[in-house]
């Protein structure tokens, strides 16, 4: 099974229109639900491909290791633009993308943390103060006003 995940695109035709991100599997009761396998390619060649990520698939005290974690991947897009910020690309978006992500990382971390505690992390369940929770909602972004010009 392969699913298109078009998140990523502008509209503008800049980098991110010129991606294609698959999901290449479908979502596993034995992985808590989620998909484990994406693919980044050239949206005119997907044959092109340039990156293929798999992430564990069931608890690891029950499968083993066998893939990375989402927080693993969200160290790579830290180190990437902690990397442009002490160049000569920093900018204020890269910074504020940085935060988030930051607070991404804790936020999986302090998950992580509550389930040692409940003694079960690497296994499917749940933790006692871990109950499930609705989606949460996508901060809206302020959109800035146009500056008046003094005549």
């Amino acid at each position: 099974m392969r699913r298109l995940i078009e998140t990523h695109k502008t509209g503008s035709g800049d980098l991110n229109d010129q991606l294609e991100v698959a999901c290449m599997d479908r979502p596993s009761k034995v992985g808590g639900g989620a998909c484990h396998v994406y693919e980044v390619a050239a949206a005119d060649d997907p044959m092109r491909r340039f990156a293929r990520i798999a992430f564990q698939h069931g608890p690891i005290k029950e499968h083993s290791l066998n893939g990375c974690s989402d927080e693993s991947l969200l160290s790579i897009l830290i180190d990437r633009l902690e990397h442009f910020q002490a160049g000569p690309h920093a900018c204020d978006d890269n910074a504020e993308t940085l935060v988030h992500l930051e607070n991404a990382l804790e936020c999986m971390h302090e998950r992580t943390k509550k389930r040692i505690a409940a003694n079960v992390e690497g296994t499917n369940a749940q933790a006692d103060e871990d109950p499930p929770k609705k989606k949460a909602k996508k901060k809206q972004k302020k959109k800035k006003s146009p500056k008046k010009s003094k005549d």
